[in-house]
C-alpha cells in the first residue's frame, strides 16, 4: 500500500494530539463530558492552556485527534498523486492512508464507547463525519473533473468510501481477537471488494442540464 508517511514532525505532534486525546477521554469517562473543561485536559496531558489550542479549537474537536490533519491527507492522495492515476485508486489510497497513520487500537476502542454515552460526543462525530464526506466530495468532483451541483456521483461516492473504512474498522473493534489483521488490512479486503461498486457509480450516467 502507497500510505502518506508522516514526517518526524507530524508524527511529534500526532503524538501530543494522541496525549491530549487520551487525557480527555479518561476525564470524560470519570466526570463526565459536560463538565470537564479544556484547562482539566491540559493540565491531565501535562501542557499548556495554549498548547491546546494549537492543536484543536475546542473541545468537541479532541476525541477526533487530527481533523484537519485528515482533510490534509485526502487533499494530498487527490490532488498531488500520480498522473493519470483513476480516481477510484487514489481514493482507495486516501482512505487506506488515513486509516494507517491514524489507527491506535486503544485510543480507538475508548472513542467507541465514549460516543456510545455521551450524546454531546455522538452529536460532534456527527458534525465531523459530515464535514469529512463534505470536503472528500469536493475532492473527488475536482479529480472527475465535474461540478458536484449537478454530478450527484462524487456525493456517493464520498459517502460509499467513508461506509467501505468504517465497516472495517468496525469489524476488526468487534472482534476482540484480531485474528484476521489489522484495520488497515480489513480495509483494503473492503475497497477491493467494494470496487465493483464504485465502479458502477463512477459509471452512472450524469445529466446536466
Amino acid at each position: 500500500m502507497d500510505a502518506i508517511p508522516p514526517g518526524l514532525r507530524e508524527r511529534k505532534k500526532l503524538q501530543t494530539r494522541k496525549a491530549l486525546a487520551r487525557a480527555a477521554i479518561r476525564l470524560f469517562a470519570e466526570q463526565g463530558y459536560a463538565t470537564t473543561t479544556i484547562d482539566d485536559i491540559a493540565a491531565a496531558a501535562n501542557v499548556s492552556r495554549r498548547t491546546f489550542f494549537r492543536y484543536f479549537r475546542s473541545k468537541d474537536e479532541v476525541f477526533i485527534v487530527d481533523p484537519e490533519g485528515k482533510l490534509e491527507a485526502v487533499h494530498v492522495v487527490l490532488a498531488e498523486g500520480p498522473v493519470g492515476e483513476h480516481t477510484l485508486d487514489k481514493l482507495r489510497r486516501a482512505m487506506l492512508a488515513i486509516t494507517e497513520i491514524y489507527w491506535d487500537p486503544e485510543l480507538s476502542r475508548a472513542i467507541v464507547a465514549l460516543v456510545a454515552r455521551e450524546p454531546e460526543v455522538a452529536a460532534a462525530a456527527r458534525v465531523y463525519q459530515a464535514r469529512f464526506a463534505e470536503q472528500l466530495e469536493h475532492e473527488l468532483a475536482t479529480d472527475m473533473e465535474t461540478d458536484a451541483r449537478l454530478d450527484p456521483r462524487p456525493r456517493i461516492l464520498a459517502h460509499a468510501a467513508v461506509a467501505l473504512a468504517r465497516s472495517a474498522v468496525a469489524g476488526w473493534l468487534l472482534d476482540s481477537e484480531g485474528e484476521d489483521g489489522t484495520p488497515v488490512d480489513r480495509a483494503i479486503v473492503a475497497f477491493d471488494r467494494g470496487r465493483p461498486m464504485l465502479e458502477a457509480i463512477v459509471a452512472l450516467p450524469v445529466g446536466h442540464s
